[in-house]
């Protein structure tokens, strides 16, 4: 038999079609038009103040938790694109003030644990798939969007705490890619974008416009702490590169890497950008 505990559902039509073993939805959760709408799973949790805005969360299926004003705006979190991945289990588990933004966290194909205050913008961490987002990162319009949608490898995608910040950083990464950045990295306009292979990106690098983007696809690249500072630093590297810590800490600086050694191009000098 199916358990209904349903705290607060104001809105048109929210919290309706509800099909589930347990289901709670605490207060002033559920707070517009089809939010919450067509829920089919087990263990659902929804926090106060979630899933609040037209067709917020709605067609979830799979084992769900959101916290406390998570899930705010225009479809966030909503439609999940494979029903069979999100049946894992915590196939989605969204912290506090998190996924906030039109579209934010929507169309999520796979497993996905996002941390406190991540995933804020328009698009931000759309079509997410296999990934764990630490606290405070995924920030900025378009932010870690769509890495490894559609892939059915097993090919992950980890940002750790107060990284990729900024208009499409971290986005568009690659089908069969294999990402690991860690804390305060991948900062500025299109930082880390489309970054294809298997990629390791230490602490606090990667720093300023479309840095450490475009890898070469089967690509290796080790990113250590401290490095790629500048404004298309560590840009198009490709093969098997290691850059050591603090290095690569101007403009254009390794820019077309090819296992390890910079390429000589006639690129013109560029500003830095500021983040």
């Amino acid at each position: 038999a199916s358990f209904r505990a349903v705290v607060s559902s104001a809105g048109d039509s929210a919290c309706s079609d509800l099909a589930a073993n347990y289901v709670r939805i605490q207060t002033e959760a559920c707070d517009g038009t089809y939010a919450c709408q067509s829920i089919t799973s087990e263990n659902i949790l929804i926090g106060e103040g979630s899933c609040s805005s037209v067709q917020a969360c709605q067609e979830m299926t799979g084992v769900v938790s959101i916290g406390n004003s998570s899930c705010i705006g225009k479809r966030a979190c909503s439609s999940c694109v494979n029903v069979n991945a999100c049946r894992e289990s915590e196939a989605l588990v969204v912290d506090s003030n998190s996924c906030v933004g039109d579209d934010s966290c929507s169309y999520m194909n796979g497993w996905a644990q996002i941390s406190t205050q991540s995933c804020v913008g328009v698009n931000a961490c759309s079509r997410l798939s296999r990934a764990t987002i630490l606290e405070e990162s995924c920030v900025g319009v378009g932010a870690c969007s769509r890495p490894n949608h559609d892939s059915v490898t097993d090919s992950t995608w980890n940002v750790g705490s107060g990284s990729c910040s900024g208009c499409y950083a971290c986005t568009n990464t690659t089908p069969e890619s294999t990402v690991t950045i860690g804390n305060d990295s991948c900062l500025g306009f299109s930082v880390c974008e489309k970054i294809s292979g298997n990629v390791t990106i230490g602490d606090e690098s990667c720093y300023g416009l479309k840095a450490c983007s475009n890898s070469s696809h089967n690509s290796t690249i080790v990113i250590d702490s401290q490095s790629c500072v500048g404004a298309r630093s560590c840009m198009s590297m490709s093969g098997n590169s290691i850059v050591s810590n603090s290095s690569c800490v101007d403009p254009q600086a390794c820019r077309y890497m090819n296992n390890g050694e910079p390429l000589v191009h006639d690129a013109p000098e560029l500003p830095l950008m500021i983040l």
